[in-house]
């Protein structure tokens, strides 16, 4: 579905990362699994590393959360734990750093006294989230990406964090009272690409000549 629909690849002319929509109704949860599907695999360009096993350079950096990764990464957590009466909002703020910068609020996962990711298993030198990351981790790969691939990922994240704030802040400021598409859907595969994206960048996206 996700290849018909848009085309993830490397750009060996710019040597970055692009995307390219060939479906008005490419979705979300599409743009997610490509990313999944092409980051994952062995013939992947990283940065650091020929593999991302054992290695945590991308964990150490910001991690943002919307309601739909914290909702996916609740039910998987119930699940191992048999936590059906575990209050959602509680559990957010153990994993969770709300912070208040102004009028703004950025709510991203808890680090660990070194700065990495609370979630990383250090043993094993995984993920021990792997299966319900976030949207940020599984659009991320430490390689060059074109601008319109990182502005993709940029604004699906802030609608995302716009929808997410009031759930968690009795006081959110005004900027977050107005609902956008996240608001009334349930994963991502319910959200359109051109609905939660500037005009202007679903025109780059459609625009097959531009990286």
């Amino acid at each position: 579905m996700s290849e018909k629909k848009l085309k993830l690849k490397w750009d060996e002319k710019y040597k970055c990362y692009d995307v390219e929509i060939y479906d008005p109704d490419a979705t979300v949860a599409d743009f997610e699994e490509a990313c999944q599907d092409l980051f994952s695999g062995d013939e992947a360009y990283r940065k650091y590393s020929d593999s991302c096993l054992g290695c945590c350079i991308c964990c150490s950096e910001r991690i943002p959360v919307t309601r739909l990764d914290l909702e996916r990464m609740y039910v998987k957590y119930r699940e191992r734990n048999g936590c059906e009466s575990t209050d959602f909002k509680e559990w957010v703020e153990k994993i969770a750093g709300i912070e208040r910068i102004g009028e703004c609020v950025d709510v991203t996962l808890m680090v660990d006294g070194d700065c990495i990711c609370k979630f990383w298993d250090r043993e094993k030198g995984l993920c021990s989230v792997y299966r319900e990351r976030p949207f940020a981790c599984r659009t991320y790969l430490c390689a060059p990406m074109s601008h319109r691939l990182e502005e993709l990922r940029s604004q699906i994240i802030n609608k995302g964090q716009d929808d997410l704030v009031p759930h968690l802040c009795q006081d959110a400021p005004e900027l977050y009272q107005k609902k956008n598409d996240f608001a009334k859907v349930k994963s991502y595969s319910d959200i359109k690409i051109r609905d939660i994206c500037s005009k202007r960048l679903w025109r780059q996206l459609t625009d097959h000549e531009e990286v």
